[in-house]
């Protein structure tokens, strides 16, 4: 098992492959993308590590609660079925009850995607817009999420279980979620520097680069990468939300 940071994380990788002689399970806990440009895990080291079979564990858990032996539910996402199955086996009749996934990717992807939804949750919070409001960007983040899943190959699925509207559900439900709080510190605190890990922030660029090599229209996560930057002021850019050309909510 490896959690942390991304660059960590491919070291300790290339660390295991160099001295392992033979096919190794890896399982990551770190979720969203490897680097800046939108790669993924599963990407690099399918091209970089050939010994190394590697799996992503993902979905709505926050690691106090686990810890704290709550119930919870989650995936494992492997292109080969087989070994997501096995290592799900490994938790069963635990607190952390495990589904096993062919889509790496697309669970990756919505790792990254649902934190920086959470915050603009954490946004909508500060300004005290309602709960409809954060209900409406929810579900858009989930359509964005599936959009880019496709269009990079993997599952759209995946954006409607676990990893996707079950995670995101989760890190857009209050300040216990990192990125959300720092959303709300946005607008309370004016844009106060986070001293703690806020994910959404490094999944920001890689997300929009990813949507522009795919030419994937992400309004949501673009007017908060605006707000981040302060690229424009935050009562237009939700005015030009609501102003978008109307169309199909499915197209």
């Amino acid at each position: 098992f490896i959690t942390t940071e991304s660059k960590r994380v491919l070291m300790a990788i290339e660390e295991i492959s160099f001295f392992s002689k033979s096919k190794i399970n890896v399982i990551i806990t770190s979720k969203g993308f490897a680097t800046k440009k939108g790669k993924t895990f599963n990407e690099i080291v399918e091209n970089k590590f050939h010994n190394i079979q590697l799996s992503i564990l993902t979905g709505p858990t926050f690691a106090d609660e686990i810890a704290n032996n709550k119930p919870a539910a989650a995936i494992v996402a492997n292109k080969k079925i087989n070994i997501a199955t096995s290592i799900c086996e490994l938790f069963h009749n635990s607190n952390l009850r495990l589904y096993p996934s062919n889509d790496p990717s697309g669970a990756s992807i919505a790792g990254a995607i649902k934190n920086i939804i959470a915050i603009g949750a954490g946004i909508v919070e500060g300004l005290e817009l309602g709960d409809n409001a954060k209900a409406a960007l929810i579900t858009r983040g989930i359509s964005e999420t599936c959009e880019l899943i496709k269009k990079a190959g993997g599952d759209h699925a995946t954006a409607f279980g676990l990893a996707g509207i079950g995670d995101m559900s989760l890190t857009c439900s209050g300040p216990h979620s990192r990125n959300m709080a720092y959303g709300i510190d946005i607008i309370k605190n004016n844009y106060q520097r986070p001293t703690r890990l806020v994910e959404g922030l490094n999944a920001l660029d890689a997300a929009i680069s990813l949507s522009k090599d795919l030419n994937v229209e992400l309004p949501i996560v673009e007017a908060i990468y605006k707000i981040i930057n302060k690229k424009a002021d935050i009562k237009d850019i939700i005015k030009n939300l609501l102003a978008r050309p109307i169309k199909n909510e499915f197209s």
